[in-house]
């Protein structure tokens, strides 16, 4: 028995089959890179609004402090830190694990003809050994 192929019956070509998952590769590398893209920038701005909120703390715990006539440095977690440090704040607060603060205060920084006492306080905050956020504030006496 001979069977006859109908014209309109053929099947897929090897050609064809080939330039279909080249296409189908295409998109699945950009999808790919668009799905690596996204989970870096998600674990970046993550990591920049941790450090945020620690900046932010450390500076409204120095500005609860009385003022402080003097220059001082101390930095989370290492220390050494101030002789006015309350016991219970002496180290990062759970979850910040890789991160470190560098609080800093320059005694009487004014203007132009102010004549208030204002200190600067600069909160400068690194992960694994990358500086990640600077945030500054002023406290007057």
């Amino acid at each position: 028995m001979v069977m006859r192929v109908n014209n309109s019956e053929r099947g897929v070509s090897l050609a064809e089959t080939l330039v279909a998952l080249f296409i189908l590769s295409v998109i699945g590398v950009a999808m790919t890179a668009g799905v690596g893209t996204s989970i870096k920038s998600n674990d970046m701005a993550r990591m920049r609004i941790s450090a945020e909120s620690l900046a932010r703390s450390e500076l409204e715990y120095v500005s609860s402090q009385a003022y402080q006539a003097t220059t001082w440095t101390y930095t989370l977690p290492e220390g050494p830190y101030p002789t006015w440090w309350a016991t219970t704040h002496d180290s990062l607060p759970a979850g910040y694990t890789g991160y470190s603060v560098t609080v800093t205060a320059s005694d009487n920084v004014a203007s132009a003809g102010d004549k208030s006492r204002k200190q600067k306080v600069t909160a400068v905050v690194t992960y694994d050994g990358s500086q990640v956020l600077s945030m500054a504030t002023y406290q007057s006496q």
